[in-house]
């Protein structure tokens, strides 16, 4: 089985709460710890993805990831950790609650400090060539918004990566998911680690 990291962030406000300042607190774990966690509608969708793979799943919520600043003022926050874990995958998901037809804030900081692999860890944004990708989002509206994978699928190309596609699902009720849903996310699952 190819090694697999998904990138997985709720934007939910247990978690955020206790840190306003510039600086994210994001929190990292594990695939034998990660179910024990809080979390909301989106990690409830990487939980059937990966339900049956061992995996590891980086939730940007455990890490401190600052915004991009052209002087590389941050290059010894967590961004460059994470991406060194990349490199080391053959598949990566990017996971995602939508946000005003949109990625979460934290996953679009994480999006923005990829240009750090374009200028001062080089070698990495190289070694990303080749790479699989997918996205996991959930939302309010019935289908994923227009252009909501434009960001992925541009990423994916402008470092090499092949982005595959997108499972989205529609919550209708916070925190419930469907037998339908659980269902078409254990098959997308295997889909991803199948291939």
């Amino acid at each position: 089985m190819p090694l697999t990291c998904f990138i997985y962030l709720e934007n939910d406000a247990k978690k955020i709460c206790n840190n306003l300042s510039t600086m994210w607190k994001y929190r990292h774990f594990t695939r034998k710890n990660y179910d024990d966690s809080c979390g909301g509608n989106t990690m409830e969708a990487v939980q059937e993805v990966v339900r049956d793979y061992n995996v590891e799943v980086i939730d940007l919520l455990n890490h401190i990831i600052s915004p991009y600043d052209y002087e590389h003022k941050n290059k010894d926050d967590d961004f460059i950790r994470i991406a060194e874990k990349l490199v080391e995958t053959d598949i990566i998901v990017f996971a995602t609650p939508v946000y005003w037809y949109s990625m979460s804030s934290q996953l679009k900081i994480f999006f923005d400090r990829l240009s750090d692999l374009l200028n001062i860890r080089k070698d990495i944004g190289r070694a990303l060539k080749g790479k699989i990708c997918y996205l996991v989002a959930s939302g309010t509206d019935k289908e994923l918004p227009d252009g909501f994978e434009v960001p992925f699928r541009d990423t994916c190309k402008h470092f090499g990566m092949r982005y595959k596609e997108a499972f989205y699902f529609f919550v209708k009720k916070e925190g419930v998911m469907s037998e339908n849903v659980r269902n078409s996310a254990s098959k997308f699952g295997a889909k991803i680690f199948s291939s």
